[in-house]
């Protein structure tokens, strides 16, 4: 069940019906978690934040991801089924109301004490009307102040309702204060990125080693600028962080999981630039001499040369192709929006959901490159598990009756985004390039991640290594190599459901043939053939 964006709550235990008797609740934030279980996997927070642009408005609404990630999104966004914990205001009450008015009684799975009107339950379907969401468009530039969510989302995660249970949320004068003005080092900070990303984009060498020079410089200066930053959250019972890191490391990791989507020909992620310097100049932070670059994150020691917050960073992007910004149903069917997925380009089109589509295809072309690479170039091999899931999403989950591809806009309701053709065979690429980068490593992999081949599996462990509609066997590689040829036979109905597009008129100079093809030939060098 979605949040919904505003509720009705009955005054205490006053069965009046009437308008008197209600309060009124606006959504102020959400708290997602994707996972198996509730102590691993990935918590994300949805917070609404005050617009000073436009103070009178209903605020604005932040991606809180880690203290110091923030993305702009809209309304429709944080209305998704996988929340974990919903808080909400008093309508009409300040940002700076206490905690005994900013309360929503809870009862039971299906929130009983609450009233929902029909005019509510349409708000979901209303929501892209709504002004919040047409503001949303505009560029905002207080990234200060949406900074001042970071600390408050981060107290959200540790809330245990008291009995009977409520959703509580205080917003603390004190910490605000600290973050509502803008992050004027984080500013300089993100310039410095900027300068240093075009300098490497227009640069005809790229030497690793001086680049990472310069990023610990950055380093060093901004964590000075931080250095007598108080810790509101801090735990006297664990270490106090090094001031400034954190950040540093989320909003290096995250440029760098950006840039690598400056591919042009991004069916063929082996003359991608952007991903073979990422990954030299993570090579040159495993070399460091060990102990001489040490900071204190999330309560530990860790050297520069684990390569603090990669492993985070990359998980937090290899969520899906459209995890965060998808276009609308109706947009994604638009055929030319299907070409541009699909590789085949829009014709000379260009609007803003085939910039959205481009971007996030080659983005993710290159994520599964890179991440590929730690595996087969750095012998990273707790990333191997980012191969299974790729081939979970993209092969195992290839439909027994694929769709036909989208020619023309359609009149009638348009399917899912994520059941379009083009999504499908975006999904099949994303597991062909880590097939073309890695298949020795996959191939030779017999590590089992769940309890399915594994009974010594902790049972609050999830289980990662989980198959998709078409493997029901061990929950990662089994020794018998029949996973490994599931995907082969999935690969050869891919080609042979796209010559049957093809020769239909249908899906011309889609890339997913391609890199299926070159999947399946490094398959047979890896098997010996």
């Amino acid at each position: 069940m979605a949040p919904f964006s505003s509720v009705v709550a009955r005054k205490g235990a006053n069965k009046d019906p009437g308008p008197d008797s209600m309060y009124e609740y606006d959504l102020l934030a959400v708290v997602n978690h994707d996972g198996q279980t509730m102590d691993n996997g990935h918590y994300t927070n949805f917070a609404r934040c005050q617009d000073r642009v436009r103070p009178s408005s209903h605020g604005i609404w932040a991606l809180i991801n880690g203290r110091s990630r923030v993305t702009r999104v809209t309304l429709q966004e944080c209305l998704k089924s996988s929340a974990y914990m919903l808080v909400y205001v008093k309508r009409h009450l300040s940002y700076r109301a206490g905690a005994d008015e900013m309360f929503l009684p809870v009862d039971g799975e299906l929130l009983p004490n609450i009233d929902m009107s029909e005019s509510m339950l349409m708000e979901l379907s209303a929501a892209a009307q709504d002004e919040e969401l047409l503001q949303a468009r505009s560029q905002y530039t207080s990234f200060g102040y949406l900074s001042g969510c970071l600390e408050i989302a981060r107290w959200i995660m540790w809330v245990t309702p008291p009995s009977p249970p409520f959703i509580g949320f205080t917003l603390v004068e004190d910490l605000l204060s600290q973050h509502i003005g803008l992050d004027h080092a984080m500013e300089d900070l993100q310039k410095d990125f900027d300068a240093l990303s075009t300098e490497v984009l227009i640069s005809g060498t790229f030497d690793a080693q001086q680049t990472l020079k310069d990023l610990l410089k950055m380093l060093e200066d901004y964590a000075n600028q931080h250095a007598n930053d108080s810790s509101a959250s801090h735990d006297p019972e664990t270490k106090r962080d090094t001031p400034g890191v954190e950040t540093f490391f989320w909003h290096l990791w995250d440029r760098a999981l950006h840039d690598i989507g400056r591919c042009e020909t991004d069916y063929e992620q082996e003359t991608n630039r952007d991903v073979r310097q990422a990954i030299a100049l993570l090579k040159a932070m495993r070399e460091l001499p060990k102990g001489k670059y040490v900071w204190t994150l999330w309560g530990e020691d860790v050297d520069v040369n684990s390569l603090p917050l990669l492993g985070p960073g990359i998980r937090n992007a290899n969520n899906g192709p459209f995890y965060y910004n998808m276009p609308s149903d109706a947009e994604m069917a638009r055929p030319e929006v299907q070409n541009t997925l699909a590789g085949a380009g829009a014709g000379g089109q260009t609007d803003e959901s085939i910039s959205i589509v481009l971007k996030r295809r080659r983005e993710w072309l290159g994520l599964q490159a890179l991440i590929a690479k730690l595996l087969s170039e750095m012998d990273l091999k707790e990333y191997a598990l980012h191969g299974i899931w790729a081939a979970r999403d993209g092969l195992e989950n290839w439909p027994a009756v694929p769709p036909a591809i989208i020619t023309e806009q359609h009149a009638e309701e348009p399917p899912a985004g994520e059941d379009t053709a083009a999504y499908r065979a975006l999904l099949v690429e994303g597991a062909t390039t880590w097939l073309r980068f890695a298949a020795h490593q996959l191939y030779a992999c017999t590590e089992i991640w769940g309890p399915n081949g594994n009974p010594e599996w902790k049972s609050n462990a999830g289980a990662p290594g989980h198959g998709g509609d078409r493997w029901k066997g061990v929950d990662g590689m089994d020794p018998e190599k029949k996973r490994w040829g599931l995907w082969k036979e999935v690969l050869h109905e891919v080609v042979a459901w796209y010559d049957k597009e093809v020769s239909e008129g249908r899906g011309k100079d889609w890339k997913v043939k391609y890199g299926a093809l070159k999947a399946l030939e490094a398959m047979a060098i890896a098997e010996g053939n």
